[in-house]
């Protein structure tokens, strides 16, 4: 990893943390605790918030696929799972350069909360400070943290495998040959960039009874991608 890249994005990382204070961090913590079910309006803000994020990386020429439960409703279902309670696509990090700087938008444009997370230790083949989760978050009553929420994973391509850690609690990773290569899926009256073979890969990350719905699956305890459970300091 180039280290002046990352050096640009850790600066990026902590002007955009700044403004996000401490109590809003709090209020932040409990709302993802006591997170709502992607229904009704909660849904119809979801969606909106997907496209507006998904336009945004198609006009400066990132590519993004649709990830973890949000690929498995779509390619199952047809919709975004009701039980879930957030959107999930990701990003490569070398693609990064091309939208750090304009995250902002987001907030000037729309009113959302954009907050980026680093790792905050090395775990081969990811490194300290590096970028692993974008999240994008609309607001309630212009300050508090609002339903509608979009968790972009940044991931890292090393020794044919894509890799990427989660709530600081797991390192994953699944054969870059899913995500090498994408393919386009028709919903909510438009299209969306998943893997070409998403059937493939959602057989390897939520095993090969994928199809049958499980309400209580744990994205650690039940996720065939995990690598290895970190350290909870991490």
């Amino acid at each position: 990893m180039n280290i002046k890249f990352m050096k640009e994005i850790w600066q990026e990382a902590k002007q955009i943390d700044r403004q996000v204070s401490f109590l809003h961090k709090l209020i932040s913590v409990y709302l993802n605790k006591t997170q709502k079910p992607l229904e009704g309006k909660i849904l119809k803000k979801t969606l909106k918030l997907t496209d507006r994020v998904v336009d945004f990386l198609d006009k400066y020429g990132v590519d993004y696929w649709l990830e973890s439960g949000t690929l498995l409703g779509v390619v199952r279902e047809g919709r975004l799972l009701p039980w879930d309670h957030d959107v999930d696509i990701t990003i490569r990090i070398e693609d990064l350069p091309r939208i750090i700087n304009k995250l902002k938008s987001f907030h000037f444009k729309y009113g959302y909360r954009v907050e980026i997370v680093v790792n905050r230790a090395d775990a081969t083949p990811l490194k300290k400070g590096d970028v692993r989760l974008i999240k994008i978050q609309s607001r309630r009553l212009f300050v508090l943290p609002g339903w509608a929420q979009l968790d972009m994973f940044v991931k890292i391509k090393h020794d044919d495998k894509m890799y990427w850690s989660i709530r600081n609690r797991a390192l994953k990773s699944a054969p870059a040959h899913f995500t090498d290569n994408l393919a386009v899926i028709e919903f909510n009256s438009r299209t969306y960039k998943v893997p070409k073979d998403s059937r493939g890969y959602l057989a390897y990350r939520f095993g090969v009874d994928w199809e049958t719905p499980k309400k209580d699956y744990d994205n650690i305890r039940d996720d065939k991608s995990v690598e290895q459970l970190l350290d909870p300091l991490y």
